[in-house]
């Protein structure tokens, strides 16, 4: 008995010098092996055993929530100031060309880092863009059948969806100097 639990807590030890590596930012399992002095196959079944026990941990969903929220901050931090030297008229355009190819990768790894938390799915994100597109077309129809059966009103709805849309429409073919709905 005494021999199996020697043997199951060299296994926890060692699985947290694994996770201690991880935490540190080493990646790469076959460096972490290497580093560790550990089979390679070892340190992938430790990195499988801790996210089994992590993903059931409350602690732990706590932590990395926060950690995330953290890096959040962090990144819109970093965004804000490199937009402040895009901004600098006393800055070269060589120099807010480099910034702005900055901020790009800075959001870039935000969102990689979300997706691959599972916060950030694309495809989620990608339906919901394509349903509020729809009910934007759906608005400015409703808005343009309103302005044909009520013309008093048609300038003014005319003005508003041009201001929120960025986009001017047109009402009974009368263009008002504006293209027709859905140019």
């Amino acid at each position: 008995m005494q021999g199996q639990e020697l043997e199951s807590a060299e296994y926890y030890v060692q699985m947290n010098r694994v996770v201690e590596a991880l935490l540190k930012g080493q990646t790469n399992v076959t460096t972490l092996a290497k580093e560790l002095g550990l089979p390679r196959k070892d340190v992938l079944n430790y990195i499988d055993c801790w996210k089994d026990i992590a993903k059931d941990d409350e602690g732990i969903k706590d932590l990395a929530r926060a950690s995330l929220t953290e890096m959040n901050v962090h990144y819109d931090l970093i965004i804000k100031e490199q937009w402040t030297i895009v901004e600098d008229n006393a800055v070269d355009l060589k120099t807010k060309g480099a910034t702005l190819k900055q901020i790009a990768d800075v959001v870039a790894k935000r969102q990689e880092t979300l997706q691959r938390a599972g916060l950030y799915d694309d495809a989620g994100l990608a339906d919901e863009l394509a349903e509020t597109q729809v009910k934007a077309q759906a608005i400015k129809e409703l808005l343009r059948d309103i302005a044909t059966e009520y013309p008093q009103t048609k300038t003014a709805i005319l003005e508003g969806l041009n201001r929120i849309f960025s986009e001017p429409l047109v009402v009974d073919n009368s263009t008002l100097g504006l293209p027709a709905l859905g140019a």
